[in-house]
């Protein structure tokens, strides 16, 4: 159901039962034009309310798993902002109401508890007590406008009660079962119930004591409501004042209820006086509690004793509220300065109220699963699963087996019309045959997802209280009927064969996205059974991970028949571990409903796999690129010695060509290294927003005139350190691929977004904070699956070898991992291809960090190179330059030089291959000489080299270097020393 109307009207709630309700909480255009008087203060202070109410949360382990997704959160603020708007300033209107009930349905729907959701009101009171003293014009204005969002919050909270789990069941039975003319629909505004299920048979533990409750959930409840010991001083200190103002308060709330035609069924005048005395002593507790697990048992006693009287949860509210703004009204009046206590007040009452739900909910499958007495008639120790329907055809009795066939839960079940908890045609036909007289008992077979279902209706008779009822009692007799079905025999076979390989076999429905039949696989992929996802709409949808559920969706509503697509997608397992499976998925041509069938397969290991293939590329790639590195340090050294000694480069124009020729390779290991991950960083921080402004002009200059390029970028957008000149280049990259893949035509989305990090371990960069996200979309020919796979890899390419660049996406997979990022594609043939680039968002507090100090100069350096040529090359560049220069190719050695003529700059190779790398080496004389400045070389990349216990001035000089790199680092750590500003290569 998707219409708020159809929702009022399915439970029978008319503006005369609100206004009723309205009465009962004393609510009217007065109270609302106060609190109207405050909406823009609160407005102004939403952004920050709903960050706080957020992060408490999602500091909850109860609720946290609900809304886990950073997109998901800044969704439900934006919901939020606007009911705060209504909560302050909208007139209680009819449209009102129908936007409260609909909160209700949404939150079933996503299985967020109702009672969390009350203890969630307590701090739309409790942090807008400080704000609404700040603003009005008058201390006694500021208390009005308290009570008057007090009254509107429990109206609030008792539509949301109201629709929490019904509307639906309530919808299908009146479209099928229409109210007769002389008698209008008997709905939520009448405080019991309009035909009372008989008495149920006293058995069993009472319902409270199935809830788990602990000290651990009673603490978490606390602590998430904000009671604080403060809290609790000032509960005690207003024990003398509640005790003293109760009896006056509870005389004038029976008064009124007593006379209410609402309730006045429920106040006799017999039981008002006990009620006085239960109450009283329940206000008195409340202001003498420790907020314990002992108090927390007796609240949800009361959940259960109204529920088994039969008054109406919005009832319970409306007279609660009633009495906590009458004690609200004495402590403004006795107290000169009464926020802190009127906080108090609320909290422990809506720290109470959470309880009284909790138990008030389990009281309602209490009384499902406990009312047995019609099914002794028939079954004494039978295991079929057995349900008793009341004459209006409402669930009023099942047991557990019952319970799991339909996959419901029991406080939502109970009086739900047994067409929506079994939705099989044949059970309406055989109630009315088995209320026939004469009829003994109708029997028939039904359908239910892919079970085969035997279903007999037995009419009860001997008491005046079980006239019209109907008992039924099913058998699952799918088994029985495949042994003589040699076609299902062999589906079987198929199923198992399935199940064998890991597979899940299912078939959806794409209208409600309900899955209508599932193999058993389904357990061992996702831990959970079938019937979790039989006939229950978006089952299979919400296992899958928030940001990859709307690929999913996308994907299969492109579908055609007959034309199946793979599809790759995170989901979660019920005990919360993560996993990646692949669905290939078709639309059916046979169904004639366009109803949806897949396999989806396990792939987390193959994607790791992948992964630890790409780690090998990128130890490959370094080795490569140290031998190559090395081995032109020679070359490009020895030329530029040469040059220099004979007048310089203009004279020598085959050493041109040479050089020429070396920059090439130079060039490649340079491409080599960046995939690797070892390119040297200038990281600064930036917006990637207005970098992407920045380079617009470059990069349509790029895709050319007949691609337009369409900006989503966000205006909050976090920043980030990133290397600006190589964050362009990568940018550039992505868009000359876009252009070959779009053929020179259409439109390129580019978007920047904040987003939450996704999988990340509390050592990881940027873990406890967002990540930000540049993405770029085009609408290109996209790429098979063994494409994308190998997009990254060195010299891959699905271009012709002329065309290829062979390292373009290797090395923007380099610097976005160097640079602490990550880096995703997601494609569709025929469809286009996302590239995703991510970092993490710098902290306000690391913008402003502490600048390394430059090295203090010195003209001493110690060469370790075990290399000789490329270690008699450095020596000679060095002296070049004006340094006094020891080297040796013995790490022995160079601890003998180190402790004869202390140096000032260690340049030491990071492979020695003599059981002790440059690093090491740099430790341990570092160690000896705290002063010392230390340069390290190689053809590796530095991510491939711990270097952590290496000061933060340690400079790495990538092979191979030029005479202008050599001279950067060493005055780096010696400014002012002598050295050549001729141009080199």
């Amino acid at each position: 159901m998707r219409d708020p109307e159809a929702v009022a009207t399915a439970l029978g709630i008319t503006p005369a039962a609100i206004e009723s309700r309205l009465e009962a909480l004393a609510l009217d255009a007065g109270s609302r034009a106060a609190l109207a008087a405050a909406a823009e203060p609160a407005a102004e202070n939403s952004s920050s309310f709903l960050h706080y109410l957020y992060r408490r949360l999602r500091d909850t382990p109860d609720v946290a798993a609900l809304i886990a997704s950073e997109a998901q959160v800044e969704r439900l603020k934006g919901h939020q902002r606007g009911y705060l708007q209504d909560l302050f300033r909208a007139e209680i209107d009819w449209g009102y109401v129908l936007r409260r009930l609909w909160i209700g349905v949404v939150h079933h729907r996503v299985r967020l508890p109702p009672q969390w959701y009350l203890a969630t009101y307590s701090h739309f009171i409790c942090e807008h007590l400080d704000l609404l003293a700040r603003t009005a014009p008058t201390p006694a204005t500021a208390y009005e406008q308290t009570i008057a969002l007090v009254k509107t919050v429990f109206f609030d909270a008792s539509l949301v009660l109201d629709s929490y789990g019904r509307s639906e069941a309530a919808a299908v039975w009146i479209s099928s079962h229409p109210a007769p003319d002389d008698k209008a629909p008997s709905g939520v505004g009448a405080p019991g119930r309009p035909s009372p299920p008989p008495p149920a048979a006293p058995a069993g533990p009472p319902s409270y004591a199935r809830i788990r409750l602990t000290s651990e959930k009673t603490l978490e409840r606390r602590r998430f409501i904000g009671i604080s010991d403060r809290d609790v001083e000032l509960l005690g200190s207003l024990r003398e004042l509640v005790v003293g103002a109760t009896p006056a308060i509870l005389q004038e709330f029976y008064a009124y209820f007593s006379q209410s035609p609402g309730t006045a069924a429920l106040m006799q005048p017999d039981t008002v006086n006990r009620l006085k005395r239960q109450v009283a002593s329940y206000w008195s507790e409340l202001v003498g509690s420790s907020f314990d697990r002992p108090y927390a048992a007796s609240r949800m006693r009361i959940g259960v004793i109204h529920e088994k009287i039969g008054l109406d949860a919005q009832w319970y509210l409306a007279g609660l509220a009633r009495q906590l703004v009458a004690f609200l009204r004495v402590i403004v009046a006795r107290l000169p300065a009464p926020i802190d206590a009127i906080r108090a007040l609320v909290r422990a009452v809506f720290f109470d109220l959470s309880f009284v739900l909790d138990a008030y909910m389990e009281a309602r499958a209490d009384s499902l699963l406990r009312n047995e007495g019609y099914a002794n008639q028939l079954v004494a120790g039978l295991l079929s699963a057995v349900a008793v329907v009341d004459r209006g055809d409402r669930l009023v009795s099942a047991n557990p087996t019952l319970v799991s066939l339909s996959g419901g839960d029991p406080s939502v079940l109970y009086l739900m019309p047994i067409q929506s908890v079994l939705p099989i045609p044949e059970v309406a036909r055989m109630l009315v045959e088995a209320r026939q007289p004469g009829s003994p008992r109708a029997v028939g077979v039904g359908r239910l997802g892919g079970r085969t279902l035997r279903i007999a209706a037995s009419a009860l008779a001997g008491q005046p209280a079980t006239e019209g009822a109907v008992a039924l009692v099913i058998d699952d007799v799918t088994d029985l009927l495949r042994l003589g079905d040699d076609l299902q025999r062999q589906t079987d076979g198929f199923a198992q064969l399935a199940d064998a390989v890991g597979s899940v076999l299912w078939e959806m429905d794409p209208d409600t996205r309900t899955i209508t039949a599932i193999n058993g696989a389904a357990q061992a992929l996702t831990g959970l059974r079938d019937l979790h996802f039989l006939g229950r709409p978006g089952a299979w949808i919400e296992r899958i991970e928030e940001a990859d559920r709307a690929l999913f969706l996308e994907r299969i509503a492109a579908l055609e028949a007959g034309a199946p697509v793979d599809i790759e997608y995170r989901m979660r397992r019920a005990d919360g571990a993560p996993l990646w499976v692949r669905s290939r998925v078709a639309r059916s041509a046979a169904s004639g409903d366009g109803r949806l069938i897949g396999s989806t397969a396990d792939i987390t290991a193959a994607r790791r796999s992948a992964e630890l293939r790409r780690e090998a590329l990128v130890r490959v790639a370094g080795g490569v690129a140290h031998i190559v590195n090395n081995s032109l340090m020679g070359v490009l050294g020895n030329i530029e010695l040469h040059a220099d000694d004979h007048g310089g480069l203009d004279q020598a124009p085959l050493l041109l060509e040479a050089i020429a020729a070396a920059r090439k390779a130079t060039s490649m290991g340079a491409q080599l290294r960046a995939f690797a991950g070892g390119q040297p960083l200038r990281p600064v921080v930036l917006s990637l927003s207005d970098e992407t402004r920045a380079a617009l002009p470059r990069l349509q200059a790029l895709l050319g005139p007949a691609i337009r390029i369409r900006l989503e970028l966000a205006g909050d957008l976090w920043p980030c350190r990133v290397d600006r000149g190589l964050l362009v280049t990568a940018m550039e990259c992505l868009a000359d691929n876009a252009r070959l893949a779009s053929d020179g035509r259409g439109e390129v989305v580019i978007t920047a977004r904040n987003c939450a990090a996704p999988g990340l371990d509390e050592a990881s960069p940027g873990a406890g904070q967002g990540w930000v996200e540049w993405r770029l979309s085009d609408a290109g020919v996209g790429m098979t699956e063994q494409v994308r796979a190998r997009a990254i890899e060195p010299f891959f390419t699905s271009r012709s070898l002329a065309e290829a660049a062979g390292l373009g996406l290797s090395m923007v997979h380099g610097f976005v991992t160097q640079s602490g990022g990550r880096l995703e594609i997601t494609s569709q043939v025929g469809a286009g291809t996302t590239v995703i680039l991510r970092w993490p968002g710098v902290r306000p507090d690391e913008l402003a960090g502490p600048v390394d100090a430059a090295a203090r100069p010195s003209p001493r350096v110690l060469v370790v190179e075990d290399d000789a040529q490329v270690r008699q090359v450095t020596t000679a560049l060095i002296r070049r330059l004006g340094y006094r220069v020891w080297d040796t190719g013995s790490v022995d050695e160079a601890y003998r030089l180190a402790a004869a003529a202390p140096p000032d700059i260690l340049l030491a190779d990071l492979v020695l291959g003599q059981g002790t790398d440059g690093a090491t080496l740099a430790a341990e004389l570092l160690a000896r000489r705290p002063g010392l400045s230390v340069i390290l070389t190689s053809g590796y990349p530095a991510a491939q080299f711990d270097l952590r216990a290496l000061p933060a001035g340690t400079q790495f000089l990538a092979k191979p270097f030029s005479f202008a790199a050599l001279r950067r680092c060493l005055t780096a750590t010696a400014p002012g020393l002598p050295g050549r500003e001729d141009e080199v290569l």
